[in-house]
């Protein structure tokens, strides 16, 4: 169990905490999920095979996580939509700060 570990990242202070064992020993084996099933237990045991191969390949943790995250924002529209506009804000105040676009 990690619990209290401190990583340093890109200048980023993370603190690692887990309430349980990182252990997916007993996680089903995806070809034998439920692909229809629901839950936090079917997407568990589903992100922990996934999990498994990653390792098993010598897939990065940065890696995997960007993976994860670009296949749950392609999925979801509207949080892909949410990000788009969060950037696009983001490059107009660079812009303003910049003096290159003006403010109404």
């Amino acid at each position: 169990m990690i619990s209290g570990k401190k990583a340093r990242a890109k200048g980023l202070h993370l603190e690692l905490k887990m309430n349980r064992p990182n252990d997916i020993s007993n996680a089903v084996p995806l070809g034998e999920a439920d692909p229809k099933g629901t839950g936090p237990e079917a997407l568990e045991a589903r992100l922990a095979h996934a999990a498994e191969m990653a390792v098993q390949d010598g897939v990065s943790v940065e890696v995997f996580s960007q993976l994860a995250f670009d296949a749950y924002a392609m999925k979801n529209p509207e949080f892909r939509e949410q990000l788009e506009m969060a950037q696009l804000r983001n490059h107009f105040e660079v812009l303003r700060a910049h003096g290159r676009m003006g403010i109404a």
